[in-house]
């Protein structure tokens, strides 16, 4: 990620432009990672810095006052923020949404794996009656005793 951001060392853009930056290129990078592995804590708090840096400085290092907490940049443009994604929610959706394939596709084999495997989930009711914080998809995490919020 600070590879890509030194190429854009010289360029003078506006805020508006940090953002586009922001969501197109430095949250597509680590989508691949984020959306088959639960990424330790580490490793966001470090992606959210360098996106908090480049948002608020540029890629200078002159200091610049943050005017805006962070959980209310991540906010949605309708709801008063900037539209940046929360990546630690945003790891959380992209592996939920491998346990819904499971769920929507059991026949396919790579889900009669999973399911062989961890058997966690034996129907749908089941699965949205279990609290959200109590069932992990430990097929694809790595085991933490963090919650996502």
């Amino acid at each position: 990620i600070q590879k890509r951001l030194s190429s854009w060392k010289h360029k003078h853009l506006s805020i508006g432009g940090r953002v586009t930056l922001i969501n197109s290129v430095l949250n597509a990078m680590p989508i691949h990672f984020l959306s088959f592995f639960k990424a330790p804590n580490s490793v966001i708090k470090e992606i959210v810095a360098i996106q908090r840096d480049f948002l608020w400085r540029g890629v200078k290092d002159g200091l610049k006052i943050p005017w805006v907490k962070w959980e209310t940049v991540c906010k949605s443009k309708v709801e008063g923020g900037l539209g940046i994604k929360d990546v630690r929610l945003f790891n959380w959706a992209l592996l939920w949404k491998w346990v819904w394939r499971c769920m929507l596709s059991p026949s396919m084999l790579w889900a009669k794996v999973l399911h062989d495997r961890y058997d966690r989930i034996e129907s749908f009711s089941n699965f949205l009656n279990v609290d959200r914080r109590a069932f992990e998809p430990r097929c694809f995490c790595l085991r933490s005793s963090s919650n996502p919020n």
